[in-house]
C-alpha cells in the first residue's frame, strides 16, 4: 500500500502539469474555434460555405490518421507534442499574414487539423506511459476537465476581443501557445526522464501500408459500434462549434444572454470530471456512456426545438453535460483497448480519431446545409436523433467485454 501511495504521489505532478499544457492548447483552441466561422463568415457570407471550408480541416485530419497510424505508430508524446506546439503556432499566425481568401483558408484548416490530431495522440500516449491502467477514467477525467475549462474561456475571451478587433484573439491565441511552449520546456525538464521505451520505427514501405489497412479491418469488425457512437458523439460537439458558433452570433444579436450559448456548452464540463469515475461502477463504462448519450441526444432535440433563451440555455447545459460524462467514458474505454494492444496502441487511436474527423468532415457541410435550407434549430434535432439513434444500437450490440483480437493482429504485423 505505501508503494502505491508513493507511486500516485509521484505521478499525479506530471499528470497536472501535462493538463496543464492541454488546458493552454485547448484555450487557444476555443479561441481559434470561435474566431475561425467567424472570419470566414465575414468573407463568404453563406454558413453551407462556411461549413464546406471548416470541413476541409478534418478531411485533411482523416488522411493524417492513416499517415500516423501507418509510418508513426510507434511514436510517443515527445514526438508528437512539439509538432503540436508548432503548428498551434502557425494557425492563427495564418490568419494574420496571408490575405484571406479561399487558399489561405483552406490552408489554415489543415494546419488546424494536424495540431488537433497531435494533441489527441499526445493525450492517449501520455496516459499510457504515466499512469497504470486502473487510472484509465480519473486521468481522462482530469484531462477533461481541464480542457473543458479551456473550451468555456477560450470563447468568452474570443467574445470579448472580437467585439474590439477582429485580429485581437489572434495576437491572444499566439501569446497563449507561447506559454505553453515554455511550460512544455520544463516539464521536460523534470518529468522527460520518468518514461523511455524504445520504440520500434515504421519503414514506409508498401507492404506497411497494406498491412495498416488489414490491421484497421481487424479492428473495425471488434469496434464498428464503438466507432459508429464516437462519431455521433462527435457530431454532436460539431453541431456547436459550426452551426452552433453561428447561432450565437444570431442570438446575440437579439438578447444579452445569446453570446453565452457556447461559453454554457463549455461549463458543465469543469465538474463533470469530478463526477463520472464515481457513477460507472454498477454499469460499466459502456453501458453508463450509452444511457447518458441518449440523454444528451434528447437534450440537444430540446435545444432546437425551443425558442426561449433561457430554455435554449438550458437545454444546452444539459446537452453538455452527459456528452461531457459520455466523452470521458468513451476514452477511457478506448484507453483500455490501447493498454491491451500494447505496441498497436496508435492504431486504436487512429481508429478513434477517424471517426471524429469524419464527423468533423461531413457535420459542417450537412449541418451547414441543413441550417440554410431550414434553420439553426433542425440541424440540432437532426444531430440529436442520430445519437439517440447510435447510442440504442449501440446498447443492443456491443457486448460488456470486446475481446482484443492479437492473434489476428500478429499475424498482420
Amino acid at each position: 500500500m505505501r508503494d502505491s501511495a508513493h507511486f500516485r504521489k509521484l505521478k499525479i505532478s506530471p499528470l497536472i502539469v501535462f493538463s496543464t499544457i492541454i488546458f493552454l492548447i485547448s484555450l487557444h483552441d476555443g479561441i481559434m474555434s470561435y474566431v475561425s466561422p467567424v472570419i470566414l463568415n465575414s468573407k463568404l457570407q453563406d454558413p453551407f460555405l462556411v461549413g464546406l471550408i471548416l470541413s476541409s480541416s478534418s478531411l485533411f485530419g482523416m488522411f493524417f490518421n492513416f499517415i500516423i497510424a501507418t509510418f508513426y505508430d510507434h511514436k510517443d508524446y515527445r514526438f508528437f507534442i512539439p509538432r503540436m506546439l508548432f503548428f498551434a503556432l502557425l494557425f492563427p499566425t495564418i490568419y494574420l499574414i496571408l490575405p484571406r481568401d479561399y487558399i489561405p483558408f483552406v490552408l489554415a484548416m489543415i494546419v488546424w487539423s494536424v495540431y488537433y490530431e497531435f494533441r489527441n495522440y499526445s493525450k492517449y500516449n501520455f496516459v499510457h506511459e504515466f499512469l497504470p491502467p486502473q487510472e484509465n477514467t480519473e486521468a481522462w477525467s482530469v484531462m477533461t476537465m481541464f480542457q473543458s475549462a479551456s473550451y468555456m474561456i477560450g470563447p468568452a475571451i474570443a467574445v470579448f476581443l472580437t467585439t474590439k478587433n477582429l485580429d485581437a484573439p489572434l495576437y491572444a491565441s499566439i501569446t497563449i501557445v507561447s506559454t505553453a511552449i515554455f511550460l512544455y520546456i520544463i516539464f521536460l525538464k523534470f518529468y522527460a526522464k520518468d518514461k523511455l521505451k524504445t520504440k520500434k520505427v515504421a519503414k514506409g514501405s508498401f507492404s506497411d501500408v497494406i498491412n495498416q489497412l488489414k490491421t484497421f479491418k481487424i479492428l473495425f469488425k471488434k469496434l464498428w459500434a464503438l466507432i459508429t457512437f464516437n462519431f455521433t458523439l462527435a457530431l454532436l460537439d460539431v453541431s456547436f462549434w459550426t452551426v452552433g458558433v453561428l447561432y450565437s452570433e444570431k442570438l446575440r444579436q437579439t438578447h444579452d444572454f445569446g453570446a453565452l450559448f457556447i461559453i454554457v456548452y463549455g461549463f458543465p464540463a469543469i465538474f463533470v470530471g469530478l463526477v463520472t469515475p464515481h457513477i460507472y461502477q454498477k454499469l460499466g463504462k459502456k453501458r453508463t456512456a450509452f444511457i447518458s448519450g441518449i440523454l444528451a441526444g434528447l437534450s440537444l432535440v430540446a435545444v432546437g426545438f425551443a425558442q426561449n433563451i433561457f430554455l435554449i440555455l438550458g437545454s444546452v447545459f444539459l446537452a453538455s453535460a452527459f456528452s461531457g460524462i459520455t466523452f470521458i467514458l468513451i476514452c477511457a474505454t478506448f484507453e483500455d483497448y490501447v493498454t491491451r494492444l500494447d505496441g498497436e496502441e496508435n492504431d486504436i487511436v487512429s481508429m478513434s480519431q477517424f471517426s471524429i474527423n469524419l464527423a468533423y468532415a461531413a457535420g459542417p457541410v450537412i449541418l451547414g446545409l441543413i441550417a440554410r435550407t431550414y434553420s439553426f434549430g433542425a440541424s440540432f434535432i437532426t444531430t440529436g436523433v442520430i445519437l439517440v439513434l447510435s447510442a440504442i444500437l449501440s446498447m443492443l450490440v456491443v457486448p460488456r467485454k470486446i475481446r482484443m483480437p492479437r492473434k489476428e493482429l500478429a499475424e498482420v504485423n
